[in-house]
């Protein structure tokens, strides 16, 4: 006999008499209540009895690090709102996402920023593929308000359980890559976002 065993997180986001192959997902900008934590195990009944359940995010995390070039004295009121997919279609059963539609994430300030930039920010999006206009960066400077669009050169893949992270340098009119780097999203401290 095979057995099959499916656990979630947070457990309120669906019950389990519902369609488990075909949720509705829409995220909402907030880090905390985005990710969603999925384990699988399908096999033979354990001779001792004892499952290994490992929970995988999926969702794909995004960061942005900040670092104002020396046009700029002063710089307040940092934000940064995405292009990127905010709904979705989730199969818990295959452990896929699927369908990404609608656009819009504001990011958050990390709550774990590293005094290396000026400006660190996170947020979850759908996994999906991107290209175009990315970010739009609002900020006050001493002459007032500006907004700035950033434009990603080249395609952004954005896949479950990966994180991706911008180093972007702000110039007067115009923002510049750094550099990206993907990396597994660490899944310590049951991915709390906050406690890494």
């Amino acid at each position: 006999l095979q057995h099959h065993f499916l656990a979630w997180w947070p457990e309120n986001f669906v019950k389990s008499d519902q369609d488990l192959t075909d949720i509705d997902i829409t995220l909402t900008g907030d880090y905390k209540k985005d990710d969603i934590l999925l384990a699988r195990w399908t096999g033979e009944r354990p001779d001792d009895n004892t499952l290994c359940l490992e929970f995988e995010h999926l969702m794909s995390r995004f960061d942005v690090h900040l670092i104002f070039r020396s046009e700029y004295t002063e710089v307040s009121n940092i934000s940064i709102e995405t292009n990127l997919r905010n709904q979705a279609v989730c199969d818990f059963l295959a452990g896929t996402v699927s369908s990404p539609s609608g656009e819009g994430i504001m990011m958050q300030k990390s709550p774990t920023p590293d005094g290396s930039y000026d400006w660190s920010g996170t947020c979850i999006t759908v996994p999906h593929e991107f290209y175009g206009d990315l970010l739009t960066l609002n900020f006050t400077t001493p002459d007032g308000d500006k907004t700035i669009t950033y434009e990603h050169p080249n395609d952004l893949i954005f896949k479950s359980g990966e994180r991706t992270t911008l180093y972007l340098y702000v110039g007067k009119d115009v923002v510049v890559l750094g550099g990206v780097k993907v990396t597994p999203w660490n899944t310590k401290n049951n991915g709390d976002l906050e406690a890494e």
